[in-house]
């Protein structure tokens, strides 16, 4: 294994990453990229009825990066459709920017 990488390797790795993505949605739709549990957390906020959903989970296991897709399909609907603004809490300012980050990645998607 080797060190920790550098701030500007990790801003290269991540924004390869994310320019993958757009490819990836044309190819298979969003249900095709989310994981499983992702696409279930999706699932259960498309619910009718689901007003909040509390989810005890670990950090860093991509659970963010699924409900940005969803924060990102939700506001981008008409209000008809239900359609609605999106807030994004946290306690931190970086897993803000992260979240950001995540959702300007789907809507480019």
């Amino acid at each position: 294994m080797t060190g920790p990488i550098s701030q500007e390797e990790w801003e290269r790795q991540r924004g390869a990453s994310i320019d993958t993505v757009p490819a990836m949605v044309d190819e298979t739709g969003v249900e095709g990229i989310l994981l499983p549990y992702q696409a279930r957390a999706v699932a259960l906020l498309e619910r009718k009825g689901t007003d909040v959903l509390v989810v005890e989970k670990s950090r860093r296991i991509g659970l963010t990066w699924g409900l940005a897709a969803y924060a990102v399909l939700r506001a981008a609907r008409e209000k008809a459709a239900g359609g609605m603004d999106v807030m994004y809490i946290s306690y931190s300012r970086e897993m803000t920017r992260e979240f950001v980050d995540a959702c300007a990645m789907w809507a480019r998607a």
